[in-house]
Order: C-alpha cells, then structure tokens, then sequence
C-alpha cells in the first residue's frame, strides 16, 4: 500500500530580504530554503494547535503521523537536504 507524501507544494509572496536571508541559511546549513521554511514553521506548531486542527480535518492528521514516521525512520532525508 502507497503511503501519501505528508508535504504539499504552495507558493507564497515573500520580500525578497526575506529570500536572500532565507537563502543565505539554507546555503550554510547546505539545504534548499524549503527545509529552512520548513523548520521555522514546525518550531511554531504548538502541539494542542496541531490537535485541534487534527480533529476537524482527519487528514492532518495522517499527514503529521506520515511526517514523523519518515522523520524518526530516517529512511528519507528530510524535506529540502542536499546530498553531496
């Protein structure tokens, strides 16, 4: 059975002083500015927000539980990692 991917692509308006720092920590981190994005988001997800949020879209839900058995298998690299 196919497990969904847990991530959706968006498009979002940023000031481009946003990008350059954006890209300027990816660059340092040596990921795409996706998992930067990604890491400031999750670190302001409160975990009853996440609940709540969960119990009137089921799908969230899936898609968390989806994300944290990539994260903690680590069978995938996270979101954004470059390989060299």
């Amino acid at each position: 059975m196919a497990t969904r991917s847990p991530y959706t692509h968006i498009r979002v308006k940023l000031p481009s002083f946003v990008v350059a720092v954006l890209r300027h920590r990816a660059d340092e981190k040596h990921v795409d500015v996706s998992a930067v994005v990604e890491r400031l988001l999750v670190e302001n997800i409160w975990l009853d927000e996440l609940q709540r949020v969960a119990a009137k879209t089921p799908d969230v839900g899936e898609a968390f539980n989806e994300w944290m058995r990539l994260a903690v298998r680590g069978s995938e690299a996270p979101s954004g990692t470059r390989r060299t």
